[in-house]
């Protein structure tokens, strides 16, 4: 309520603007008890916008006619609002965006000030951490698990981007940069989509060499191998005995230590390419 004005907002992205003596002093119809009106006006923000609260800015000059509001977007964003009722004022800004929910994984940028994180909310996003500043960021239907930023043994570009979804999808990225009206602009890049897994992909790791990538799942307790020189070909999977919940390279050979919800450490031997029949299956 402010100054004789109630304002709603709501989960369809809309700011109205409704009289409230009006409302006050209503004759609700003895049918339904209800009371039909129109609001003095309404704004959209934005299509997938949930706004579940506002707040009025505090105006430089203690101008008492201050229309300038902000308002918490459920999907992760900060929307500076002006619900004036003029023709000049002015359209939704995005001031701020964030992760809707928690962050399920981060990996830093193998060359420079830069971090790729995901959420549950199913949003990749790649930031540069010294500017505070997120520089792009892409959204999945399943929720983000974990991800990994491999460095020159996979990519001598070191752009490729690996996530892993709460669907049991593994994707491979890339960052790129297109050209907006004379501006550079950074993307990500779809290159492949994996789904090795039935439930989430709790853990991915990649050998020293860059050539195989594993990812386990703690809830179809498997490990997957897949050949990176091959285009992420799959080499073959693993059952285990129970709900793989981290992995780690062995330093001095191409074995995985596999870390189980139970508390046991399994040492795995990562199959050679070369010597796997996987014609069939």
């Amino acid at each position: 309520l402010d100054e004789g004005e109630l304002i709603t907002a709501g989960s369809d992205g809309y700011v109205k603007i409704w009289d409230f003596e009006t409302i006050d002093g209503a004759d609700v119809l003895e049918e339904d008890g209800s009371f039909p009106m129109e609001p003095m006006s309404e704004m959209h923000v934005g299509e997938g916008v949930n706004i579940v609260s506002m707040c009025k800015t505090v105006s430089e000059n203690n101008n008492d006619t201050n229309s300038m509001w902000l308002a918490q977007d459920a999907a992760g964003g900060i929307w500076k609002l002006d619900i004036s009722v003029s023709l000049t004022k002015k359209a939704p800004e995005l001031i701020q965006s964030y992760h809707a929910g928690p962050i399920r994984g981060s990996a830093p940028c193998p060359y420079t000030h830069m971090m790729a994180s995901v959420g549950e909310d199913g949003t990749i996003r790649v930031m540069d951490y010294l500017r505070k500043q997120t520089l792009v960021r892409n959204k999945y239907k399943a929720g983000g698990s974990c991800i990994l930023w491999p460095g020159r043994n996979v990519d001598s570009k070191m752009v490729t981007l690996i996530g892993g979804f709460s669907d049991g999808v593994v994707r491979v990225m890339t960052l790129d940069h297109a050209e907006q009206e004379s501006e550079f602009e950074l993307k990500i890049i779809l290159l492949h989509a994996l789904k090795p897994h039935k439930g989430e992909v709790t853990a991915m790791i990649i050998d020293n060499e860059g050539k195989t990538l594993v990812t386990g799942s703690a809830e179809d307790c498997t490990l997957f191998f897949f050949d990176i020189t091959s285009k992420y070909l799959p080499i073959g999977f693993m059952k285990l005995e129970a709900p793989v919940n981290t992995m780690s390279w062995c330093s001095t050979s191409k074995r995985v230590l596999v870390g189980l919800q139970t508390g046991v450490v399994l040492e795995v031997q990562c199959p050679d390419p070369g010597e796997v029949d996987n014609s069939v299956t």
